[in-house]
């Protein structure tokens, strides 16, 4: 008997889900890289990065985009209700008013404007997924680029500690060899020691400088300074997972799926365009000579006005008769 996972079920149950994920927020933590590091260093400059940084506010927007669009598609499942006013006056005659309500609606017969749902459903989970990414991307390389920083501003520490005392060993040497204690040689070693030390720590502090500037960059700044710990902080080793849960959690993969089922839905919806349609359309038009008789002198002006009224009046006897059966109950 086979016990792998069917991740085709999973990602469609996944799709289905879609409408209840992207109604939460946006910034709902699903990962938390930054608890393998504890330092609230990082954690400020990890939510920084997520508020400024270019690249993933464009993904943000993205996302944004295609909810529009999503919610712009389940609006085609729905009536469309057009309304219009006009007055005309001629001179000499009384002014003309005139009303208007048109409703028009496509019958879903071959499921085609759900079809169009789904697969613009399918977009938002996919946007979701890539935005997942993008969050986790841009916070492992804010800690890798905060590390490296870390690193780098230890190493210059420990260069000038290295040229101070190559310094001082030259010093010591020149006085020895001024004194007539030592030669040529030694001295000659001694500089270029020392002047090897320098040019070390010049190199390690531009690498430094270099590694603040893409730091800036991830964090969306033009020109700042970054707090560096002057000691390498505590980093927790992650635990190694299985390559089945590995490769479930990753979310390139389910954004790949995603585009997969959108263009489905999208090839299903291009077939039946080739089918018929049928479109329901009325409309009501009334002229009076003012707007009252325009608007409300027809009886299914009267009916449409009765219609919510109807569903009110319905609605709270329904409440009432709920109410007295609850309270035969006790």
């Amino acid at each position: 008997m086979s016990t792998r996972t069917d991740y085709l079920a999973q990602a469609d149950s996944e799709r289905q889900n879609v409408v209840s994920k992207f109604e939460m927020e946006v910034g709902l933590e699903t990962a938390y890289l930054n608890e393998l590091v504890n330092s609230h260093d990082l954690d400020a400059l990890i939510v920084e990065a997520r508020a400024a940084n270019p690249d993933f506010q464009q993904t943000r927007l993205s996302l944004q985009i295609l909810r529009a669009q999503y919610r712009a598609t389940q609006a085609d499942q729905l009536p469309d209700v057009e309304a219009g006013f006009v007055a005309n006056n001629t001179d000499g005659l009384d002014t003309a008013y005139t009303g208007t309500v048109s409703i028009s609606w496509e019958l879903d017969l071959w499921s085609k404007i759900s079809d169009e749902a789904s697969a613009a459903a399918s977009d938002v989970a996919e946007q979701l997924a890539l935005y997942q990414a993008a969050r986790d991307t841009l916070a492992a390389e804010v800690m890798q680029g905060w590390l490296k920083l870390v690193n780098l501003n230890r190493s210059v520490a420990i260069e000038k500690q290295r040229a101070e005392l190559l310094e001082k060993n030259e010093q010591w040497i020149l006085q020895r060899y001024r004194s007539g204690l030592g030669d040529l040689e030694d001295l000659d070693s001694a500089q270029s020691s020392a002047a090897s030390a320098r040019a070390t720590l010049i190199a390690v502090q531009e690498s430094l400088q270099q590694q603040q500037r893409a730091l800036n960059l991830l964090l969306g700044r033009s020109q700042a300074s970054t707090v560096i710990s002057a000691d390498y902080p505590q980093v927790l080793l992650p635990l190694s997972d299985l390559a089945e849960q590995t490769l479930q959690r990753r979310p390139d993969l389910k954004a790949a799926y995603m585009a997969i089922r959108a263009n489905d839905f999208r090839t299903s919806v291009a077939y039946k365009d080739m089918l018929p349609s049928i479109n329901l359309e009325t409309a009501l038009s009334e002229t009076g000579t003012s707007p009252s008789d325009a608007l409300l002198r027809n009886p299914v002006w009267s009916l449409l006005g009765q219609l919510p009224r109807c569903a009110l009046d319905r609605r709270i006897d329904g409440n009432a008769s709920r109410f007295e059966s609850q309270s035969s109950d006790y």
